[in-house]
């Protein structure tokens, strides 16, 4: 099966203050035989990003059936790993439960940004998710030294698999430190 390319799916509604602007990192999800949800994320007018959804029509994707105009994941709290926003990564079904994996970033003095990975779990359909912990789970390391982030996340054959993004080293290139 070869790629189509279908243009522009879906925009935020710049009208919802947490939206303003992007619709990041989609992430589809498939609900039922007809639809196909995608997390992604928006940013407000201060650049901090939350993630919400969209429902689309599985035998033609550019056909929007549903739009939520709430975040279903807000930044966390002030000094915790994803304070500054949330964006979408992976999302996996587990006993009944859908587990959103995330990339929780703060802002920086030395660079631009800092990511980590983190886990927010549905129990409702994917309608409303709720943090695993304030704390990310995992993060930077001795081998890994600036940052872990977006993921894919496979639950085969009764082992957790994952693969994810590490950042090795910033680089700065026309007078912006880049990972």
């Amino acid at each position: 099966m070869g790629w189509k390319r279908l243009g522009l799916v879906f925009a935020p509604h710049r009208d919802l203050g947490w939206a303003k602007s992007h619709a990041q990192v989609p992430t589809p999800f498939i609900k039922d035989d007809s639809t196909i949800r995608v997390y992604y994320a928006a940013r407000d007018s201060k650049n901090m990003s939350r993630i919400s959804f969209v429902d689309l029509d599985s035998s033609d994707p550019r056909r929007i059936l549903y739009v939520h105009r709430e975040p279903i994941l807000e930044p966390g709290r002030l000094g915790s790993f994803d304070d500054c926003g949330v964006m979408p990564s992976w999302v996996v079904v587990n006993k009944g439960r859908i587990y959103l994996y995330y990339v929780g970033w703060n802002v920086r003095n030395t660079v631009p940004y800092y990511n980590s990975v983190g886990l927010a779990i549905s129990e409702d359909g994917g309608q409303t998710f709720k943090r695993f912990s304030d704390g990310p789970l995992w993060d930077r390391n001795y081998r890994e030294p600036y940052f872990s982030a977006t993921t894919c996340v496979l639950f085969d054959k009764g082992i957790w698999r994952c693969w994810y993004l590490s950042c090795t080293e910033y680089r700065v290139i026309n007078g912006i430190a880049e990972p």
